[in-house]
């Protein structure tokens, strides 16, 4: 569940930044594609020390692994960690929210009891 919400934040935040929504679950090019409009996901997920790579792999491997791999249990602190993290990108999509695009138009954005964002036009 982490990593789509992960997913799903960043995905709602850069379509309403690009106009289109991009068909991927890799999390690396959508935190990627972010750093040019704010630098505040990159804060969340920094990937540049082997730990940071360890964790982005745990959640993006998680998508999978918590499906099909039998007996999965990633360390308690590393989900507690990447929680956190992931409830920052949904704080991040609201605060964004706020700001106007370039049009003048402002981004409208809700979250749900689970911390999903959901884009509204």
């Amino acid at each position: 569940m982490l990593h789509q919400t992960a997913e799903f934040a960043l995905n709602a935040f850069l379509t309403e930044r690009l106009g289109f929504k991009q068909y991927t679950h890799h999390l690396r090019k959508l935190l990627r594609d972010t750093r040019r409009f704010t630098p505040a996901f990159h804060s969340l997920f920094p990937d540049e020390t082997p730990e940071e790579q360890a964790l982005l792999d745990l959640l993006q491997q998680a998508y999978r692994n918590a499906r099909y791999l039998d007996g999965f249990a990633p360390d308690p602190g590393q989900v507690r960690t990447l929680f956190d993290r992931v409830a920052g990108l949904s704080a991040v999509v609201v605060d964004e929210a706020g700001r106007a695009k370039p049009d003048g138009r402002n981004i409208a954005v809700s979250i749900d009891a689970v911390g999903l964002p959901d884009v509204l036009r």
